[in-house]
C-alpha cells in the first residue's frame, strides 16, 4: 500500500542481509597463517641462540615453508578462499605440519623432540579453525596422521617407541580437539536454529500489524467517506465527494464520475480533469470505460493507450501508470461509472477501498435517485 495521506499506513521495506560467513572464516584463517608465518620466523632466533651451527640450514626449509603459507595466505584472501577455507586449512596444517618435521630432522637434540611436540600444537589449531564444520575434522584427521607416519617412518627414521608417543599425543590431541569442535558445532546450530524461528515470529508479527495498520487505514477512510455521503444530496455531490475521498488515498491523477441516466452515462463530476479531455456524455460498450460500464466490472489497465490524456500539473506532465473503471452498481442494476487515472498502480488494499467507495456509493445515488422522484 502507497502513502498519499496523513491517514495512510506506512510501507515497510525489509533489507537483504547477506551472509558474511565465508567472509568472516577467510579473515580467521588468513590471521592464522600470518600467525603461523610469524611463529616459524621466530624460531630462526632461536636457533640461531641455541643451535648456531644448523641455523643456516634449517633456514633454507624455513624459507620454502614461509613462501608456500605466503602462497596460500594470497589464495585465502582471493574468493576462492571464501568458497574453500576447510581445503586451505588442511593445507595450511600440513605445511606445518612437514616443515616442522624437517626442522626436527635437520636440529639437534634437544630441540629435535621439541619440534615434533610442536606438531601437537599445529594439529590442534587446525581443528580450532575448523571448528564448525567437524566432518572436515574428521576427515582431515587420517590425511595428517598419514603425512606424519610417512615422515617419521620413511623420510627421517624415528625408533618406533617414539613414534608410537608422538602417535598417542597427536591423537589424544585430535580426540578432544574433534569433541569440543562437535560441542561447539551443535551449540552454533541450536543458536542458528533459535535465531531462524525467533526471525519467523518477527516476521508473523510483522505481517500482522501490517495487516491491522492496513484494516485500520481502510475502515477510517470508509467511516470518512459514510460522513461524506450521509444527508440529502444531490447525484453530482456524491460523485464528487467519493472522487475526492478517493483522490486524497489513492495516487489518483485525475478522475471522472458518470451517472447512468435514460440508458446512457452522464458526466457527474471531474477531479483534476480538463473539460475538454471529458465527453459530457458515454453509452455502455463505447470506448474503455464504457464497455467497462457494459461488463458491469471493475478493469485494471496497465498498458495506457499512447494517444490517452496526461496528467498535468503546473510545472509539468506524465503519463498515466494504470488505468482503473469501477461500475457503480446497485442491485443489479448499473447506476454509474468512475474512471481513474493513477500515478502508480493501487495495492491490494487501496484496490479493497475502491471497490467498497464504488459500492457504498451507488448505494447513496439510489437514494438519491428515490429522493428526486
Amino acid at each position: 500500500m502507497h502513502v498519499y495521506s496523513a491517514s495512510s499506513p506506512s510501507a515497510s521495506t525489509e533489507a537483504a542481509a547477506g551472509s558474511g560467513t565465508g567472509m568472516a572464516s577467510a579473515r580467521n584463517l588468513v590471521v592464522a597463517m600470518l600467525t603461523g608465518i610469524g611463529a616459524l620466523l621466530f624460531t630462526a632466533l632461536l636457533d640461531r641462540l641455541f643451535q648456531p651451527d644448523h641455523a643456516a640450514e634449517i633456514w633454507r626449509s624455513r624459507l620454502i615453508t614461509v613462501g608456500a603459507m605466503g602462497v596460500l595466505t594470497l589464495v585465502t584472501a582471493s574468493p576462492l578462499g571464501r568458497r574453500a577455507p576447510n581445503l586451505l586449512t588442511l593445507l595450511f596444517t600440513l605445511a606445518g605440519c612437514i616443515a616442522l618435521l624437517e626442522f626436527a630432522r635437520l636440529s639437534m637434540s634437544p630441540y629435535y623432540h621439541y619440534y615434533n611436540m610442536s606438531l601437537i600444537l599445529v594439529v590442534m589449531f587446525c581443528f580450532v579453525l575448523t571448528r564448525i564444520r567437524f566432518r572436515w575434522g574428521m576427515a582431515s584427521a587420517p590425511v595428517i596422521f598419514a603425512a606424519c607416519n610417512a615422515y617419521w617412518l620413511y623420510f627421517a627414521p624415528l625408533p618406533t617407541d617414539l613414534v608410537v608417543i608422538l602417535n598417542f599425543m597427536v591423537a589424544v590431541t585430535c580426540v578432544f580437539s574433534l569433541l569440543a569442535a562437535w560441542q561447539l558445532e551443535q551449540a552454533l546450530v541450536r543458536t542458528r536454529h533459535n535465531q531462524q524461528s525467533l526471525q519467523h515470529e518477527r516476521d508473523k508479527l510483522l505481517v500482522l500489524q501490517q495487516q491491522q495498520q492496513s484494516r485500520a487505514w481502510l475502515s477510517e477512510a470508509l467511516e470518512s467517506f459514510q460522513r461524506m455521503i450521509t444527508g440529502e444530496q444531490r447525484v453530482s455531490k456524491l460523485c464528487q465527494h467519493g472522487l475526492d475521498l478517493l483522490g486524497n488515498r489513492l495516487p489518483v491523477g485525475f478522475a471522472a464520475a458518470f451517472h447512468h441516466h435514460d440508458g446512457e452515462l452522464r458526466l457527474a463530476a471531474t477531479r483534476a480533469l480538463a473539460a475538454s479531455n471529458c465527453p459530457s456524455t458515454l453509452a455502455p460498450g463505447e470506448g474503455l470505460a464504457g464497455e467497462a460500464a457494459r461488463r458491469e466490472a471493475s478493469t485494471v489497465l496497465e498498458q495506457v493507450p499512447a494517444d490517452y490524456p496526461r496528467i498535468v500539473s503546473a510545472t509539468g506532465d506524465m503519463a498515466p501508470r494504470q488505468l482503473l473503471f469501477l461500475p457503480l452498481r446497485y442491485e443489479n442494476r448499473l447506476k454509474g461509472l468512475i474512471e481513474l487515472a493513477l500515478t502508480e498502480p493501487a495495492g491490494e488494499t487501496e484496490r479493497e477501498l475502491a471497490d467498497e467507495i464504488a459500492t457504498r456509493l451507488a448505494q447513496a445515488l439510489e437514494l438519491a435517485e428515490q429522493r428526486q422522484e
